[in-house]
C-alpha cells in the first residue's frame, strides 16, 4: 500500500450541509447543499491519500485521505473514500464527494457559496476528448500545471507579433491595460505524451471558434495552448453570471464547443508562459488570453527551480512578493461553472467575439 501526496486549490474543495439523491440509474440526481468552498484559487491545500494500492491511478474505495492546510494543519481528519456511494455519483472524472467530512473535491472549481451543486450521470465523465472519461477521478489529475501557450503562438507587440518561443526576459509584451510591459520570467516546459489519456495535452481552438472581434475572426489562426490557460470570453449572460461583461476561463471548459478539442493524437509539445509584474490581458493568434498568475496553486505545478526563479523575479518588485502580487486582471469563473451556464446560451458554443 501506498502513500501519495497532491495539491489542491481552495476553489477546489468544498464544505457541504446536506446530501441528498433521486431517481434511479440514467436518471439519478444527487444535490450538495450549502456548499462553502475551503477558500479562492490563490489558496493551496494538500491531500494526503492512505492505502492507495501499489500502482493505483485513481481514488478508489478503501482509501483515506486528510488535507492539510498550507501552514501544514490539519482542516479535514482522516476520512474514508467511497465513490460508489449514491449509484456511483460519490465519484466522477471531475469530482469526489467524502461523506465522511462532508467535504467534497470538484475540479471544476466552487463558488464561495453557499451553494446547491448537483451531480448527475452526465457528471460521471468530463467533457468527451479530456482525460480517460472512466467516471473516476483520477490522481493525475489533480496535478497543477500552470497555463502556458504552445511554440508558434503569436503574441502582439510594440514591434507586431511575435513568435511566443523567440520571447525572452525583458522582451515588450502589448497588454490590454497597462499598454507594452517587460516580461519578467518565461518557463518553458517540454511535454512527451505516452498514449492514452493526459490532461495536460493541449487545446486546440480553430481560427474563428470564438466568433468575430472587432478586427476579425477570433481567434485569427489556430490558437493552441494548455488546458489551464484562461481565455477572456465577452457574451451577453456574462453580467448576470458573474457582474461582468468579460471573465477569464480556462481553455478546458470550452472544449466540447465546435471547433474547440483537446489534442488526443498530440505526442509532443513544448508550452511557455509569460511572467509580468501584474496579472494581464495580452494577445496570442488575436484571442485575449491570460498571462502567467503566480498563485499558490499555480507556484505548485513548479519544479523547484523554476518555482525560486519566480519568487525571486516578483521579491525584487517594490514593496511585492509572491503573497503580495495583485488580483486577477479579470473575473475567473470556474470551468465548471461556466460549463454548466454556456450549455443554455442561445447559440452553443458561439460566445461572440473576445
Amino acid at each position: 500500500m501506498a502513500t501519495l501526496t497532491f495539491q489542491l486549490r481552495g476553489d477546489q474543495l468544498g464544505h457541504f450541509q446536506s446530501l441528498s439523491g433521486e431517481g434511479n440509474g440514467a436518471n439519478r440526481v444527487v444535490t450538495l447543499g450549502g456548499v462553502t468552498a475551503f477558500g479562492g484559487a490563490d489558496q493551496l491545500y494538500t491531500i494526503v491519500v492512505e492505502q492507495a494500492a501499489d500502482g493505483a491511478t485513481e481514488f478508489a474505495n478503501g482509501q483515506f485521505i486528510t488535507i492539510f492546510d498550507a501552514a501544514g494543519k490539519v482542516v479535514v481528519p482522516r476520512t474514508g473514500v467511497q465513490p460508489d456511494i449514491e449509484q456511483g455519483l460519490g465519484g466522477g472524472d471531475e469530482h469526489l464527494i467524502l461523506p465522511g467530512s462532508n467535504v467534497v473535491i470538484d475540479l471544476t472549481g466552487l463558488e464561495p457559496g453557499p451553494a446547491m451543486v448537483t451531480y448527475s450521470a452526465a457528471d460521471e465523465v468530463a467533457q468527451t476528448g479530456v482525460g480517460d472519461n472512466d467516471g473516476q477521478l483520477d490522481f493525475a489529475d489533480t496535478r497543477a500545471d500552470f497555463p502556458c501557450l504552445a511554440s508558434g503562438t503569436l503574441v502582439d507587440t510594440p514591434e507586431g507579433a511575435r513568435d511566443v518561443a523567440s520571447l525572452v526576459a525583458g522582451d515588450l509584451v502589448m497588454t490590454e491595460d497597462r499598454g507594452a510591459q517587460p516580461i519578467l520570467w518565461i518557463g518553458r516546459r517540454h511535454f512527451r505524451f505516452a498514449p492514452g489519456a493526459d490532461p495536460r495535452r493541449p487545446v486546440r481552438i480553430a481560427a474563428g471558434a470564438l466568433g468575430r472581434g472587432p478586427d476579425g475572426p477570433v481567434p485569427a489562426a489556430d490558437l493552441i495552448l494548455s488546458p489551464q490557460h484562461r481565455c477572456l470570453i465577452r457574451h451577453a449572460a456574462l453580467p448576470a453570471l458573474c457582474g461582468a461583461e468579460a471573465a477569464l476561463v480556462a481553455a478546458k471548459a470550452l472544449t466540447g464547443w465546435p471547433a474547440i478539442r483537446q489534442m488526443a493524437g498530440c505526442r509532443a509539445i513544448t508550452y511557455h508562459a509569460l511572467l509580468f509584474a501584474r496579472h494581464a490581458v495580452i494577445r496570442a493568434n488575436g484571442c485575449a488570453v491570460e498571462s502567467f498568475y503566480p498563485g499558490g496553486y499555480m507556484l505548485a505545478g513548479l519544479d523547484p527551480r523554476r518555482r525560486a526563479e519566480v519568487v525571486a523575479c516578483l521579491a525584487a518588485l517594490p514593496g511585492r512578493d509572491a503573497e503580495g502580487y495583485g488580483p486577477p486582471a479579470r473575473p475567473v469563473l470556474p470551468a465548471g461553472r461556466f460549463r454548466r451556464a454556456s450549455t443554455r446560451w442561445p447559440v452553443p458554443g458561439r460566445p461572440g467575439g473576445v
